[in-house]
Formats: structure tokens, C-alpha cells, sequence
């Protein structure tokens, strides 16, 4: 993804990275980690395919609780998900 694209994830979210790493590619998604005014951030993009929107919302619910249970685990900090085209 060109770093335009990039931007405009972050902004969409209105995150402002003050550095973004290099994005990380799984079989499933991209990963787009950033320091933030407000701390470490992760942007992920998810490619399309039937039932994604379920698995991400499974995901980020589970990772919601472990960290509701001070476990070190992701959390969301926008529930919106947003499609890229």
C-alpha cells in the first residue's frame, strides 16, 4: 500500500502516527503498526472473502476481554469497520 493510502487509513480513524513501521502481511490481513500521540496503534486491513466481517468481530470481541481481564492483548479502540476499495 502506498504511504497516501496509508495516511488516509490512519486519518479515517483519526489517528495521527508520528511514525509508522513497516507493515507487517499475514495470509488474512496487512498490518499497519504506528506510534501515535496516544500510543501504539494498529491498523489492520483484511482482504475480502465470505465471513471475514464475523471473524473480525469475534476477534476483536476476544481481545476486548482479555484485555478487560489486564491480560496483554489487543484491544479495539473504534468499533468501525471500514471497507477499502
Amino acid at each position: 500500500m502506498s504511504s497516501d493510502i496509508t495516511t488516509r487509513l490512519f486519518s479515517a480513524y483519526g489517528i495521527s502516527p508520528t511514525h509508522v513501521l513497516e507493515p507487517q502481511k499475514g495470509y488474512r490481513n496487512t498490518s499497519y503498526a504506528a506510534n501515535s500521540d496516544n500510543g501504539m496503534v494498529n491498523v489492520i486491513v483484511y482482504k475480502h472473502e465470505p465471513g471475514i466481517r464475523d471473524r473480525i468481530v469475534r476477534a476483536n470481541a476476544f481481545g476486548d476481554f482479555l484485555y478487560s481481564e489486564n491480560l496483554p492483548a489487543r484491544r479495539t479502540i473504534d468499533n468501525r469497520l471500514l471497507a477499502v476499495r
